[in-house]
């Protein structure tokens, strides 16, 4: 497999996320194998095939009909060898549907959050792993899912969350 450029993988990710500003599951998943693994910090473990990825998809573009990542806020970084690929982006997106999983009703509320994804490329540079990082902690309190910063339930739900990141990271660590 030839090294992918810079350019090549740009055009690739700024295909994917116009296919998810587009509200396009199959757009997306064109770009992805067939046994892609899809990563999101709500999820309890990792999905796995274009079947659970559309589905995921799906309840987003539900629950945030106006979901999008504005292009002049998108970053794309390429790893050395070409196989990877890190991009840093800004989503905006207003609750007005119900999310599944975890089954939160509308809120009504606009939230904004920065965070980042990871890519790992496969045959024919289709995207064969991808796996979001964002703080869901914020992004739920802007949605108003969850009391203020400063509430007793707050710092409860940011000490489990720290512990269940830890966790996740000790045992890709015994993976490894």
């Amino acid at each position: 497999m030839r090294t992918t450029t810079i350019e090549d993988m740009k055009t690739r990710l700024d295909t994917f996320f116009q296919a998810f500003n587009d509200h396009d599951p199959e757009a997306v998943l064109a770009l992805c194998t067939e046994d892609v693994v899809w990563e999101d910090p709500n999820l309890p473990a990792p999905l796995v095939g274009w079947e659970a990825a559309a589905d995921l998809l799906c309840s987003k573009f539900t629950a945030f009909p106006d979901l999008h990542f504005p292009k002049e806020e998108i970053e794309v970084y390429r790893s050395l060898d070409g196989k990877k690929a890190a991009v840093r982006w800004h989503m905006v997106a207003t609750m007005t549907g119900r999310l599944d999983p975890p089954g939160y009703e509308p809120t009504g509320q606009t939230g904004e959050v920065t965070g980042m994804c990871r890519f790992e490329f496969g045959e024919g540079g289709l995207i064969a792993h991808h796996s979001t990082i964002y703080d869901t902690m914020s992004f739920a309190r802007r949605l108003g899912l969850i009391p203020g910063s400063d509430s007793l339930q707050s710092r409860v739900l940011v000490g489990l969350e720290q512990a269940q990141q830890v966790g996740r990271a000790f045992v890709r660590g015994l993976r490894h």
